[in-house]
């Protein structure tokens, strides 16, 4: 659905305006007076609605969101907290499946995700990032993570190596000394 904003009530209504008296000057200031009065309702509640959009929120309205869906800001600004919350959202909205959960792990570690099955009741996703994912930031993908688990579904979170070569690789070197193993993070 789709709105369209009128911009000058006051015209539109003195279009539709009719009868024997249209033409008395009392009867179009009144036309006027009331269609400016509309016009400044209508303005508004367009800016209130425009504006509560998650796309459009800053602020005040992002925290609003944030304590409906009980995801605190912290010291987030707009933009990381926005992302922040459609992700909450989205995972609110979904049914725990692979692709769902490859799409918000990417939104949220900025990443590509490597998703295992291990069993019906275990998966586990694997990134490669240049510097790990620190406090905050992991408290909260593991935050998504968890309200997207189905009921009687586990799964690890892993960090593999900054090369992108996955969550183990070998030196390059003699010895096995400079090799990363990866880190789980849950």
């Amino acid at each position: 659905m789709t709105f369209t904003k009128i911009t000058d009530h006051a015209e539109a209504m003195r279009l539709l305006t009719t009868g024997r008296w249209w033409d008395k000057a009392r009867m179009q200031a009144l036309v006027k007076i009331l269609g400016d009065q509309v016009q400044l309702l209508d303005d508004v509640i367009w800016d209130v609605s425009v504006n509560s959009l998650l796309a459009n929120a800053e602020g005040q309205i992002l925290d609003e969101y944030g304590d409906i869906f009980d995801e605190l800001r912290g010291s987030l600004g707009d933009d990381d907290y926005r992302r922040v919350l459609g992700a909450v959202m989205a995972a609110h909205q979904a049914d725990g499946t692979a692709v769902e959960v490859i799409y918000l792990s990417s939104l949220m570690l900025d990443e590509s995700v490597r998703y295992s099955q291990y069993n019906p009741a275990h998966y586990r996703l694997e990134y490669s990032t240049a510097g790990p994912i620190s406090g905050d930031w992991e408290k909260r993908v593991l935050r998504i993570l968890e309200i997207l688990r189905p009921v009687g579904v586990s799964f690890a979170l892993v960090e593999g190596s900054s090369t992108g070569a996955g969550t183990f690789r070998f030196d390059s070197g003699p010895g096995f000394d400079g090799g990363k193993l990866a880190r789980r993070v849950i």
